[in-house]
């Protein structure tokens, strides 16, 4: 049979193939099986209708001597585990779901069928190795009782199952083997069959599991002992333990670790409302420690009042902090002012020495400009004055002070690192400032003096380089009429001032070479007259004109052309006046006449007319293509040499295609005429713009725009900085970014720093507590001034304003939202506080939490105290909305089966996490204590019911073993509150002829020792959780 547990099913045994027809049914180790050695099938052969029976034998454990590790899918526990649960079963899984039975041999005896292979668990005093290596390493079992029932083994061996398969028939077997074959075929994977060891396991034990043959001729054949005539079915040890030496197909170690899982530690919390004195410690501020900035003989006074409530990053939600007072300011306070502004006073009287005093925390972000001095002023309300006058939250920037001082080296190597292409950016930086000053007042005294057109030539090899409009300089010079070569150096040399040709040149006036050029660019001025065909050289008018040499006037061109068109257009004039006048006779014989007279012209014009038009075909290559299409076949036409003699071929008498030679010279001469029509036009030359032309040079040579451009494409600056003026090229300012969580800085001074009175907090306690945005922000200022003025001291270019360190809490490992965000925007988001130099200047202390949007929640945290997360560090921990229960009356609870929307807006995971060691873990979520205690549940309203919060087991592989103690659940008594205190305390295996204590129905307590799939679901470890309303750990929370 089959039981089904959520997407799980056990089955009893599986077997394929042809094994499932097997005669001898499993005597369940009673001892009547008779069958040798191997078991038996039956085969009927039948020959001319005569039908001979015979039993076949199949091969069982006497011919296996080793089984491959491929087979193994899984160990539970796995190999050199130390700390395993001893309230759980050790077990095996094969991948092949028939496997544990695949030789066994026997058939099934209803549901039950032992497999050939046994899981044996024993400690390590209660075996020997032998010196045995083939074919079968084996060992001696030396304690009688190490071995379980024998006649219980088919109790440990079931199929499991990841398959919904049918099981509408449990009393028919054989519809479960056809489902079981159908989901075999479809996926493989999801069946495999698992075998089980019955040991009860003891705390803090070494223990070796040995996987051993189950039968008789298995232990032999590992041993190389001969077989025959050994009962098929005999068990390989009986009451008595081992009948000896005992091989062994696979083995690995574990240790068990103390006698609790995850559900008994879980059982142990206890929800408790928080002490309100936790979070909060006694500061004695009656001493300050600081003398008078008048006199510094004397201190100033203490604090009124004298001790004050030091908090910490976290406190209770019922903690109640000390009353300081507000402006007007006390003499402390006034005397503070004093003396932290003192520096800043007296560096701005230059005659005065520098005095190192008492910090004001936070001064260097608070500036907007450089020229800024930002001084403490006690008497106003802004983050800068209340950080620094109240010595609640100075201390913690000096804690921030501290860290750094102490872990100086560490942050300063990371830095470093951060910054190297800072460092090699700066190296441009610096190099172009200087370059760019020294070019500057080089073009002064030289560039600037040159006239235009000689300040081309001198800069002919950037033309290529700078954009005129809007092609380069090169570009336009060279499609104008102005050579490129004016501004050569070979012609600058050749006009020099002082050279032989400019002498000779200028015998009657100067010749100045910025005019030149200038006259050259007008036109008014050629280098060299145009370009003329040399005389005597043949050209086609000379061809077409001995083709028509005919000087004809145009009008006697045209009647050659249209003669048909002259000769109707003349009888139709004649045929009017005949009309008009009436006289048809004379009429018609003159329209006779020109009929007669275009016949006879025709005929004697034709040959005109073709020499017309060759010597315009010769002119005109659109002309040409047309004639040539023209042109009749040429059946006998033949391509001769100018000195070759042809004898011509008879002529014709019908019209045929052309020649051979006739085709491919019409093809030629028809790719000649196309490439005759491609003709390039003539480039069209205008003047340069010398005018703009020189603009655009001078402005690209001049180097408070070149330098900027150079820098630009060397370096990549951020879109708003924008390097158009010399005034902002300066060395990048920079600080480093710190992922630590800071959280543990404070805790390497004292823990009591990040929770004060944290003893407070009892063992196995699950709490809540409230995040303190003051104390974080304060000692965040503290880190990155600390950070900033230890910068500026190693030379790391900075301005004194990092915000190097925004990670409070720690977020590594945190399940966050699906979302399209990249991974920089969702570091960006889960930073605990904004950038401190953009904090408004005049917004309050605690109003600058990152991961709100007002900056002021103060975020809920829950709190773990026992061995439950030291023992399941990867427990799944979240935040659940509570909904109504079944009635008016019924407590909250929480939906156990959500949709994905639900999902989204009902679960909420922690935003951050924190640690003390060795057993205390913090996770805050985003929650306010209100919103996570809710309302109470009034009729109708069943909305803002507060919020659950969950420990859970994260779901795995499936797990079997017994609780560690009877409790039963609030739910009503079932399986799954079996406990190990349920049997006789001296039980050392779980055997199936004695049944446990628990109170349960007898039908369901019949079901214990049944088959191998009840028992695989009776002793199933569900995941377990814990759920606990905000309320239970408020109580003490006034609405």
């Amino acid at each position: 049979m089959s039981v089904e547990i959520a997407r799980y099913q056990f089955h009893a045994w599986s077997r394929r193939g042809i094994s499932a027809n097997i005669i001898e049914p499993d005597d369940l180790g009673a001892g009547a099986a008779a069958v040798k050695e191997r078991a038996e099938i039956p085969i009927s052969v039948t020959l001319n209708t005569t039908s001979v029976p015979k039993n076949f034998s199949l091969i069982g454990p006497g011919d296996i001597i080793g089984i491959k590790d491929e087979m193994i899918v899984r160990t539970e526990p796995l190999n050199w585990i130390t700390n395993f649960e001893p309230n759980y079963l050790a077990f095996i899984e094969f991948y092949d779901e028939d496997f544990a039975w695949r030789y066994t041999p026997a058939s099934p005896a209803g549901n039950r069928l032992r497999p050939w292979l046994f899981l044996l668990v024993v400690k390590e005093n209660e075996f020997e190795r032998t010196k045995r290596k083939l074919p079968l390493p084996s060992v001696n079992i030396n304690a009688k009782d190490a071995f379980p029932p024998f006649k219980d083994t088919w109790l440990w061996a079931h199929v499991h199952s990841d398959a919904d398969i049918p099981d509408s028939e449990l009393s028919d077997y054989e519809q479960f083997l056809l489902s079981l074959n159908k989901t075999v075929n479809s996926d493989p994977d999801q069946l495999f069959c698992r075998l089980m060891s019955p040991r009860k396991l003891e705390a803090n034990t070494k223990y070796y599991a040995f996987l051993v043959p189950a039968f008789e001729t298995g232990r032999l054949a590992g041993l190389e002992l001969p077989t025959a005539n050994v009962v098929a079915q005999l068990p390989s040890w009986d009451d008595n333990g081992a009948k000896g030496e005992i091989p062994v197909y696979h083995e690995w170690f574990f240790q068990t670790g103390t006698n609790a899982d995850f559900e008994s530690l879980v059982k142990l919390l206890e929800p408790r409302a928080m002490d309100p004195r936790v979070g909060i410690r006694d500061m004695d501020a009656s001493r300050p420690g600081f003398v008078r900035a008048e006199d510094n003989t004397q201190e100033i006074p203490g604090t009124q009042p004298a001790i004050l409530g030091l908090e910490g990053a976290l406190k209770s939600p019922t903690t109640v902090s000390t009353v300081f007072p507000d402006p007007p300011a006390s003499e402390f306070q006034v005397e503070l002012q004093k003396i932290v502004n003192l520096p800043a006073i007296q560096a701005a009287d230059l005659t005065q020495d520098p005095i190192v005093s008492v910090p004001l925390y936070g001064g260097k972000h608070a500036k907007k400009s450089a020229a800024d001095v930002v001084l403490l002023d006690v008497s106003r309300k802004t983050w800068v004055n209340e950080l620094n006058r109240d010595p609640r939250t100075r201390v913690p920037a000096g804690f921030g002070t501290r860290v750094i001082q102490k872990n100086q080296e560490t942050y300063m190597q990371k830095a470093w690192l951060q910054v190297e292409r800072i460092i090699e950016a700066n190296r441009y930086i610096k190099a172009s400032r200087f370059f760019m000053q020294v070019t500057f007042w080089f073009t002064q005294k030289t560039f600037s003096k040159l006239p235009d057109n000689v300040l081309m030539a001198v800069t002919k090899p950037v033309h290529t380089r700078v954009m005129g409009s809007p092609t380069t300089i090169y570009q336009q010079i060279s499609d104008s009429i102005l050579p490129t070569t004016v501004f050569s150096g070979a012609f600058r040399r050749l006009l020099r001032p002082n050279g032989k040709l400019v002498k000779r040149l200028t015998a009657n006036g100067p010749l100045v070479y910025n005019d030149l050029v200038t006259k050259i660019n007008d036109g008014t001025l050629t280098a060299a007259p145009p370009k003329k065909i040399p005389a005597g050289l043949p050209n086609t008018k000379d061809f077409s004109d001995k083709i028509f040499p005919y000087q004809l006037s145009h009008l006697v061109l045209w009647l050659l052309k249209n003669s048909l068109l002259a000769v109707i257009i003349l009888v139709v004039l004649l045929l009017l006046l005949m009309f008009i006048t009436g006289a048809y006779l004379t009429f018609a014989v003159l329209i006779v006449a020109v009929v007669a007279a275009y016949i006879a012209l025709s005929r004697m014009l034709k040959s005109r007319r073709d020499d017309e038009a060759a010597a315009e075909a010769l002119d005109d290559p659109f002309k040409a293509a047309d004639e040539l299409k023209d042109i009749p076949a040429k059946p006998n036409f033949t391509l001769t040499l100018s000195d070759e003699t042809v004898t011509p071929g008879p002529t014709p008498t019908t019209p045929g295609a052309d020649s051979v030679e006739a085709q491919h010279f019409r093809v030629a001469m028809k790719d000649f005429l196309d490439r005759m029509v491609l003709q390039a036009p003539d480039p069209v030359r205008a003047s340069v713009d010398l005018g703009n032309a020189n603009t655009k040079l001078r402005d690209a040579i001049n180097p408070y725009s070149a330098y900027p451009q150079r820098l630009n494409r060397l370096i990549r600056f951020p879109s708003y900085i924008k390097l158009d003026v010399p005034e902002k090229i300066f060395p990048a300012m920079a600080y480093p970014d710190f992922e630590d969580p800071m959280y543990k800085g404070l805790c390497d001074i004292s823990n009591e720093l990040l929770l004060p009175n944290l003893k407070l907090i009892p063992e196995n306690t699950i709490s809540l507590l409230k995040t303190n945005q003051p104390f974080i922000e304060s000692y965040m200022v503290g880190l990155n001034h600390e950070m900033g003025r230890e910068l500026l001291w190693r030379e790391y270019p900075t301005d004194e304003r990092p915000s190097s360190f925004r990670q409070f809490w720690d977020v590594k490992g945190i399940i966050r939202p699906k979302t399209g965000k990249s991974e920089a925007e969702l570091t960006e988001e889960y930073k605990d506080i904004k950038p401190i130099h953009t904090w408004p200047v005049s917004s309050v202390l605690g109003r600058h939490n990152n991961r709100d949007a007002e900056g002021d929640a103060e975020q809920l945290v829950l709190v773990v105290r026992g061995e439950l997360l030291k023992r399941y560090p990867n427990t799944l921990i979240f935040a659940q909305k509570a909904i109504a229960g079944a009635t008016p009356d019924d407590d909250p609870v929480i939906d156990l089966d959500l949709s994905d929307t639900e999902f989204e807006t009902q679960l909420k995971f922690p935003l951050y996490k924190a640690e003390i060691a060795p057993d205390i873990k913090f996770f805050g979520f985003d929650l306010t204590i209100e919103q996570a205690r809710g309302t109470d549940l009034t009729p109708g309203f069943t909305d803002h019911l507060g919020w659950f919060f969950i420990l859970q087991e994260i779901p795995g592989m499936p797990r079997f073993g017994m609780d560690i103690s009877f409790n039963q659940g609030s739910d009503g008594l079932s399986w799954d509150d079996l406990a190990w205190t349920n049997l006789d305390p001296g039980t050392k295996f779980i055997t199936a002829g004695t049944k446990p204590t628990i109170p349960l129905p007898a039908p369901e307590l019949n079901k214990w020792g049944t088959d191998a799939a009840n028992m695989a679901f009776i002793l199933f470890q569900k995941p377990s959780m814990v759920a606990v309303h905000a309320k239970e750990m408020l109580e003490k929370v006034d609405a």
